[in-house]
Parts: structure tokens; sequence; C-alpha cells
């Protein structure tokens, strides 16, 4: 006789091309946007860089639009509780993503999103521009 069978911890399976399996004991779960933030950046004349308060800086998803010319910088403050966030590049220009003005990596392509990782000091890139 055979014993007792384990329980599938995996058992929620998310539509998708890599599919994102959920523990059993989460499911069932929502992830929602928690807090836009849109930062028009001003357009012609004005500095492409963007200093962002604590409150702006735990944003879910950013919509950067109306730069000036040449990159558009944005800026976080240092010290921060993590966070995964959005970014979506409608501006017009190039963007750089950076802590307390170090450590800048370049943003997603004019028109194009990405998933990036907050932690402390340092902007991570999950995904490449979709």
């Amino acid at each position: 006789m055979a014993g007792p069978v384990a329980p599938n911890y995996d058992n929620v399976l998310w539509p998708g091309g890599d599919g994102l399996r959920i523990p059993q004991e989460v499911a069932p779960a929502t992830l929602a946007v928690t807090k836009l933030q849109s930062i028009n950046v001003g357009g012609a004349g004005t500095t492409n860089t963007v200093n962002l308060t604590a409150a702006q800086s735990q944003g879910s998803e950013y919509v950067i639009t109306n730069a000036g010319s040449g990159t558009t910088t944005i800026n976080w403050p240092a010290n921060l509780v993590p966070v995964v966030f959005c970014v979506y590049n409608n501006s017009g220009q190039a963007t750089s993503l950076e802590v307390a003005t170090a450590n800048a990596i370049t943003g997603p392509a004019n028109g194009k999103r990405a998933l990036f990782v907050l932690e402390a000091t340092v902007i991570i890139r999950l995904t490449s521009d979709v």
C-alpha cells in the first residue's frame, strides 16, 4: 500500500510564456499597481534630471513623459525599502535611473517598458525592454 501523497504546492500556474508558479499557501494572490507615478519632465528648456521624493520613490509603476533634449535621469533617494517597479518611457528621449546620484543604469528606450528592483543604493534591471 502506497503512503500518503505529498501536497502539490505549485498548483497555480498563471498563463504566459514562462508562467508564474505561486505556492498554494499564497494563492489566490492579487498583484496590483500600488502607486502609479507620472513624471512629466517639463519639455524643452528644462533640466532632464528629476529627483524623486521619498513618497514618489515607493511607486510600482513610473510613466516618464515630456522630456527636454538629451537623456532624462530619474534619481531615487538612498536607503529606501526595496521595491520592484516598472518604468514606461514615453518621454521622447533615452532614460537613466540612479540612486542618490550614483550607480546609474540605462532605463528603457523611448516607447518601451522594463522591470527594475531598487535595493537601498542600487537599481537592478530585471527585464530587457518590451
